[in-house]
């Protein structure tokens, strides 16, 4: 049980992030977790309609997914993935467990997306995509990250990972479940009237240093016919109350980006200092003046580390 955060995005920023979050700040609080998972995923689904009268009212959605069958069938999927934790490029059985749920709901979906092309080129992504709805524009995209972390379990839970030093430590067991229970939703409620729009699923490998958003962003999973105009992307967060949705306008997400800085010294014999270059007080200071990165060049009702 954790709060969720909610990023939205109309494209694709110079980022690892396949959904960099615009929305303006809206929350509210709502019981059982599982169900707004679901729930605020199909929300996407209102961006997809010609008016705001043919969506499903929020209530409508809360209610069918506020319920024991579909509460436990989503709770089963996020243990079973918990279970079986898989690392980067390696997502093969999880991808295989999204498509076989994909094919008992009747969703179509296609294979082999965000391929490592650093790694063997024979072997295909484990990424899936998937449709629902007429295959015509508006599109709207739901993005949730399929892989786990390099980390030694230890909670003693029942359905603990059964993989030594490899576990769900950020959540992306909970992303891919909410993400099938969206599938499940939006199938049924296409199934009962036409989606006036498409509804592209998108369960992105490699999320954790890897990539895996730029490979399938460069593969054309937002371009593809029809081109995505929103996507929304949800994130669980331990640190708030649970049932509560929180967003917030700009950067709710950290990015991360690398630079390397090397500090050349000269060596000498100590009676005679001043003749060296000693690179220690330099990058001592280099240190201290990278603190007032943040302290002087950074608005103080902005975020950066």
């Amino acid at each position: 049980k954790t709060c969720l955060l909610l990023a939205v995005s109309a494209g694709y920023h110079k980022s690892n992030r396949i959904c960099p979050p615009i929305l303006r700040t809206r929350g509210f609080t709502m019981p059982g977790v599982t169900a707004v998972s679901s729930a605020l995923s199909v929300l996407a689904l209102l961006c997809t309609l010609p008016c705001r009268g043919a969506a499903p009212p929020f209530e409508n959605i809360f209610k069918v997914t506020n319920n024991d069958e579909f509460r436990s069938w989503i709770v089963e999927k996020r243990r079973y993935i918990h279970q079986r934790p898989e690392t980067m490029y390696e997502e093969f059985g999880t991808s295989e467990f999204i498509q076989s749920t994909l094919r008992d709901l009747g969703v179509p979906f296609t294979t082999g997306w965000g391929k490592n092309v650093h790694g063997d080129p024979s072997v295909n992504g484990t990424g899936v995509v998937a449709h629902i709805g007429s295959g015509n524009p508006p599109c709207v995209a739901l993005r949730a990250d399929i892989d786990a972390l390099p980390i030694l379990e230890d909670t003693g839970l029942p359905f603990a990972s059964q993989t030594p030093g490899k576990m769900h430590a950020c959540g992306h067991d909970s992303h891919t479940s909410m993400l099938l229970g969206a599938a499940r939703y939006l199938k049924e409620l296409n199934d009962r009237e036409p989606l006036k729009g498409t509804v592209r699923l998108i369960f992105q490998p490699a999320e954790e240093g890897g990539a895996g958003a730029k490979m399938m962003r460069e593969e054309g999973v937002l371009s593809l016919h029809p081109p995505v105009q929103r996507i929304f992307g949800i994130h669980v967060w331990p640190n708030h109350p649970t049932g509560t949705i929180n967003s917030n306008p700009g950067t709710i997400m950290a990015g991360a980006s690398e630079f390397f800085i090397t500090i050349r010294g000269r060596g000498g014999h100590a009676a005679m200092p001043h003749l060296n270059v000693d690179p220690v007080p330099a990058a001592a200071a280099l240190i201290s003046a990278f603190q007032t990165v943040v302290s002087r060049e950074i608005s103080p009702l902005d975020s950066r580390v």
